[in-house]
C-alpha cells in the first residue's frame, strides 16, 4: 500500500472528526474556550504593528476562533489550508473583500504575498523536515514576521509521523530562529503556561 500524502492524511483527519472536538473540526484548541487569550493578544499585536496589512494565516483549519479576531480596519487576511474541503466551505462561509482562503501545503507550495505568517499549531503536528520546508518557504516569500506556536522547555529531540503530536521549541536547533522578538501567551486547553505564539522578525 502506498504511503499516504500529506493532503490525504490531514484530509482523514479532518473527515473523521480525529481531533475530538464537537465544536471545530480543528480540534479542541480551536474551541473558542480555548481561544481568549491567543484572540485578544493577535488583535493587539496587529495594532501595535500597522505595517502589517496582510496576515497569512496557515493552517487557517475551519476559521472557528479567528473570525471573532479584532483586526484593524483595511487589513487583509489570507486563510491558507491543506485540506479542500475546509477551505471551500471557508470561502463561502466567511469570504469577503478583505478575507480570502486558499488550497496549499505549506510544506512545498509557495506562499502568497503578505506581511506576516501566522502559523498556530501546525508544527507540532508535521515531522521536522517539513517544518523547516515550510519556514524556508515562508522566507522564500519574503514575509517581515513569522507568528508560532513554540513550547519554551521543549528541546526538539522526539521527531512524529505527519498528524502525530509533539512540542517544539523554535528558538532551539534545527530551527535556530533565536529569541524570538515577542511572546504572545496562549495556553489552549491545557492551560500551559509554557506554550506561546513567538514572534520573529525576518529582514
Amino acid at each position: 500500500m502506498n504511503k499516504p500524502t500529506l493532503e490525504e492524511t490531514f484530509t482523514r483527519i479532518f473527515r473523521s472528526g480525529w481531533w475530538g472536538s464537537e465544536e471545530s473540526v480543528s480540534g479542541r484548541g480551536s474551541e473558542l474556550a480555548t481561544t481568549v487569550a491567543i484572540r485578544e493578544n493577535l488583535g493587539a499585536w496587529l495594532a501595535r504593528n500597522p505595517r502589517v496589512q496582510t496576515l497569512f494565516d496557515a493552517p487557517c483549519g475551519d476559521f472557528n476562533w479567528m473570525r471573532l479576531v479584532d483586526f484593524p480596519a483595511g487589513v487583509r487576511y489570507i486563510g491558507g489550508d491543506i485540506v479542500a474541503d475546509l477551505i471551500d466551505k471557508n470561502n463561502e462561509t466567511y469570504g469577503n473583500d478583505l478575507r480570502r482562503f486558499v488550497h496549499l501545503d505549506a510544506t512545498s507550495d509557495a506562499f502568497p504575498q503578505a506581511d506576516a505568517w501566522f502559523c498556530r499549531d501546525m508544527m507540532i503536528h508535521l515531522p521536522l523536515p517539513l517544518c523547516l520546508s515550510a519556514i524556508a518557504n515562508c522566507r522564500r516569500a519574503g514575509m517581515t514576521y513569522i507568528l508560532a506556536t513554540t513550547f519554551i522547555n521543549a528541546d526538539n529531540q522526539r521527531d512524529i509521523a505527519p498528524g502525530h503530536y509533539r512540542q517544539v521549541n523554535l528558538a532551539k536547533a534545527p530551527f535556530d530562529l533565536g529569541p524570538p522578538i515577542e511572546m504572545l501567551p496562549d495556553p489552549a486547553e491545557n492551560n500551559q503556561t509554557d506554550r506561546f505564539i513567538g514572534v520573529w522578525r525576518l529582514d
